[in-house]
């Protein structure tokens, strides 16, 4: 080949080298390009993990929330993703405490963990509804913020405690403007039956006010009993009084009966008191010796004592 058949040649292969070089170039910087938008909204939604720990961070955090906007009564998740240092962070210290109010957590959180190039991916998912007074949309819209999260984990035996946000939600009403201008009252209040009673209110109060006056008058027969001069007093007021060496004498006859020799004497020393007291010494004698004697008290002598004591209470009647 001649001289000038190489050159050509040799041409030729740089024009094709350079124009796939450029090629190559251009390619390089739409992917780069593209990256760069990637790592943008990553970082926009807060997925920078990667970005955060090449920057000296043992734990980055990402908080997300879908659907951000729901209707009022929906269930939304709420996702927490953690990537952390193994080396220096251990997995299984780390904790989130997350108060979702006004929003009620339904049941436990689920934990999702990735291992993979010395990091480890952590992603805590709750479900969430709210129901309660004050989550209602007042309007068509309503935007809540949750309150600040925490990650809590242990660094070289050390507590660290870092703290996130979580995006506002928005809630939209279930019940639009239409549907107010559409509702219809469905009460009827000129249809209602009429008032039916078990007991006719006029004998419930007829009853009532006669229970009141028989409670009244009870009450006023207990006072009437209870005056002064209405009690049982005066009857035994009329009844005839019966004196001390009576009511002695009625024992002893009582005691004699009954067979009771301790009683019995007991009996005939108390009438000797009362014979003593009215004078008649010798009557009271009689009685004491018969009281204490050896044997028990009876026969003629307790029939003659008798018989003296009611004759003495005649002549003293």
């Amino acid at each position: 080949m001649s001289v000038a058949g190489k050159l050509a040649l040799l041409g030729v292969a740089v024009v094709v080298g350079a124009l796939a070089g450029f090629a190559l170039l251009q390619r390089g910087g739409a992917e780069g390009s593209e990256r760069a938008r990637d790592g943008a909204e990553q970082a926009e939604q807060g997925l920078g993990f990667d970005l955060g720990l090449r920057e000296g961070r043992t734990v980055t955090v990402s908080a997300s929330i879908s659907p951000r906007a729901h209707l009022f009564g929906d269930a939304i998740l709420a996702e927490a993703e953690l990537v952390l240092d193994p080396r220096r962070v251990r997995p299984e210290t780390v904790r989130i405490d997350a108060d979702f109010e006004p929003y009620q957590q339904l049941g436990d959180p689920r934990v999702l963990r990735s291992d993979g190039d010395d990091l480890v991916r952590l992603r805590y998912q709750y479900t969430l509804r709210c129901v309660a007074p004050g989550c209602e949309p007042v309007g068509a819209r309503k935007e809540t913020d949750m309150p600040v999260a925490q990650v809590v984990y242990r660094l070289g035996g050390e507590r660290i405690v870092d703290t996130f946000n979580w995006p506002s939600i928005k809630t939209a009403s279930r019940i639009s403007a239409a549907d107010l201008e559409q509702a219809r009252w469905r009460a009827d209040v000129t249809g209602l039956q009429d008032v039916s009673y078990r007991v006719s209110p006029g004998v419930l109060g007829a009853a009532l006010v006669g229970g009141a006056g028989l409670l009244g008058l009870g009450g006023l027969a207990l006072l009437f009993l209870l005056l002064p001069g209405r009690t049982g007093d005066s009857v035994e007021d009329d009844a005839p009084t019966i004196s001390p060496l009576e009511r002695a004498l009625t024992g002893v006859r009582d005691a004699s009966a009954n067979g009771a020799t301790p009683e019995q004497r007991k009996a005939l020393e108390r009438l000797a008191r009362e014979l003593g007291r009215v004078g008649r010494v010798d009557l009271a004698a009689r009685s004491r010796r018969l009281a204490w004697s050896p044997q028990r008290p009876e026969g003629d002598a307790l029939r003659h004592l008798h018989g003296d004591v009611e004759a003495e209470l005649g002549r003293v009647g």
